[in-house]
């Protein structure tokens, strides 16, 4: 496995990490608001979806690094992108708040901008060609 490969992997899943700690650092704040959201049920199912979307993440996040898949690091690089789009638009209001998860948020976001960058460059490019002319 390349370099950049390997590179990718480690910061793409200590990204996921982060992004799980920033769901365990907000529950708190979105339990107080389950009043307000009509209930905890509501709550309870948008903390499911997220665990599932990371549970999928992460596949896809492995299909790239170890299972050569060419199309899941092209599907990484759109929802990173999407992401990043709302990301910035919530900037303002996540300078304003400050809180941990958002800091928490952000430094994950860090982590993925250059895991992508590996996934797409240097000894990378070589190794999905590769895997492309295989099949």
């Amino acid at each position: 496995m390349p370099s950049n490969v390997r590179n990718f992997l480690l910061l793409s899943y200590l990204s996921l990490l982060l992004g799980v700690a920033e769901m365990i650092v907000s529950t708190p704040a979105i339990v107080h608001l389950a009043p307000m959201a009509g209930g905890g049920s509501l709550i309870i199912a948008a903390r499911a979806i997220a665990v599932g979307f990371t549970a999928l993440y992460a596949i896809v996040i492995g299909l790239a690094g170890w299972g050569h898949r060419d199309w899941a690091r092209w599907l990484l690089l759109v929802v990173f992108a999407f992401g990043l789009g709302f990301d910035l638009l919530a900037l303002p209001e996540t300078f304003r708040a400050g809180t941990l998860a958002d800091l928490i948020s952000w430094a994950a976001t860090a982590l993925q901008g250059p895991a992508l960058y590996l996934i797409f460059t240097g000894n990378a490019k070589g190794w999905f060609r590769e895997a492309l002319s295989i099949s």
